[in-house]
């Protein structure tokens, strides 16, 4: 299975791009051009007959704007991940749930396909991230299929929407990751998303201790994508920057500070009956500086921090004993569950439909693991959380070689984070 896992990567750049390559070479500079011309015609037509006249005068000036924003895309493509960002805030759903990040993720993603046909420059960029990755989405697909196997008699599986749905969201996730591996060719890029991304939280946060604007915060901010991993990524973000960003002003450093301090004070002192919030973001701190201090130091140290880590983790267990004892016991049964098919799971979004079959006290209702690996060895089995680990710790050895290889100031900064 691994030597599988490993020759992805060579069968799409060789196996698979070669001759796609060579088809591109020859035929597409003559196709591209009239392809465009005509579909751009069979659009303006339909529009023509399809639509009415007083609607044509709102549609004609959408059409024209999203126009120019792809072409400013084909010449700026880092700008689509900082509008990624961006398109989180909106506080409303479209179709079917779906908010304005996956819409626009997959109409990215699209476009970086079409960018790289039309240059010719079908090609990965060499990297050990990709091989997980890619063997990810595979086990996905595999555990997709298998998910049409009936499992249990007096259930069905879920809706063919919502399974096709959660297949989307691997390669949807793996897709902007490639996307922007290949995209970001210069940390001022990255530089901007950061900052983006800080000042959206800073608004967030410091509007959260400001009387008054707590209330219009939900009319901004789409409470769907200020959980967790919103503060995860403020709090070690911010932390990081401040702490060893060198090159930053002052003024600035402090500011992030500040930021800091806010997100752990609203976190903990405003909403600290929700952990979700601050344990991560104090994990993630302690996880930076522990990291900058170094294997020795922190082997050193570790001993030291046993019984406190020992007695705060007992301390919030025990402050929500009633929401951690069902969610064990939820990922209790969701594993019995899914010991019919442990290797590939039961494919995407199936788990949730069997779940009446096997009551949690005393009740048959639907219920969530709330865990995200509970959640994938449901859906993918032991294959798909292999895979999602290696990916991470693919990634985490490659930020740890990248320690001293990056210049002083955001870059290191940003590593440690």
């Amino acid at each position: 299975m691994l030597r599988i896992f490993y020759s992805v990567e060579h069968l799409i750049n060789d196996t698979m791009l070669g001759p796609i390559r060579g088809w591109i070479t020859w035929k597409l500079p003559n196709l591209a051009r009239p392809a465009i011309i005509a579909g751009l015609l069979l659009v303006v037509g339909f529009l023509a007959f399809a639509i009415p006249e007083p609607v044509m005068y709102l549609v004609l000036p959408a059409l024209a704007l999203a126009l120019g924003g792809v072409i400013l895309l084909f010449r700026y493509p880092p700008l689509g991940l900082i509008a990624v960002i961006g398109s989180g805030l909106l506080p409303f759903n479209w179709i079917s749930g779906l908010n304005a990040t996956p819409i626009l993720v997959a109409g990215l993603i699209g476009l970086w396909i079409l960018k790289m046909l039309l240059e010719k420059n079908l090609h990965l960029i060499p990297s050990p991230t990709f091989r997980p990755l890619f063997a990810l989405l595979v086990i996905a697909v595999m555990a997709f299929a298998v998910g049409q196997i009936p499992w249990y008699t007096f259930a069905q599986a879920a809706p063919m929407g919502a399974q096709v749905a959660s297949l989307g969201l691997f390669f949807l996730s793996a897709g902007i990751f490639l996307m922007a591996a290949h995209q970001i060719r210069d940390i001022k890029w990255l530089e901007w998303m950061t900052w983006f991304f800080l000042a959206i939280v800073a608004v967030y946060m410091f509007g959260r201790i400001t009387p008054g604007v707590n209330r219009m915060l939900g009319r901004v901010y789409n409470i769907t994508n200020t959980g967790s991993l919103f503060w995860v990524w403020g709090a070690g973000l911010a932390f990081s920057q401040a702490a060893f960003n060198k090159k930053l002003w002052w003024g600035w450093r402090a500011f992030l500070g500040a930021l800091t301090l806010t997100i752990l004070y609203v976190g903990y002192g405003i909403q600290g009956d929700w952990k979700s919030g601050w344990v991560p973001a104090f994990a993630t701190i302690g996880t930076i500086i522990a990291i900058k201090m170094g294997w020795k130091l922190l082997m050193a140290m570790a001993p030291l921090g046993v019984l406190p880590a020992w007695y705060l983790g007992a301390k919030i267990i025990q402050s929500d004993a009633y929401s951690y004892s069902t969610r064990v016991e939820a990922w209790s049964l969701i594993a019995q569950i899914t010991k019919i098919n442990p290797i590939l799971g039961l494919g995407p979004a199936n788990y949730r439909w069997y779940t009446p079959l096997f009551p949690i006290r005393g009740y048959s209702v639907f219920y969530f693991s709330h865990n995200q690996f509970v959640d994938l060895f449901a859906q993918t089995g032991i294959l798909g959380v292999s895979a999602f680990l290696w990916f991470f710790a693919s990634i985490g050895k490659l930020a740890w070689d990248l320690r001293d290889r990056v210049p002083e100031g955001f870059a290191t900064a940003y590593v440690y984070a």
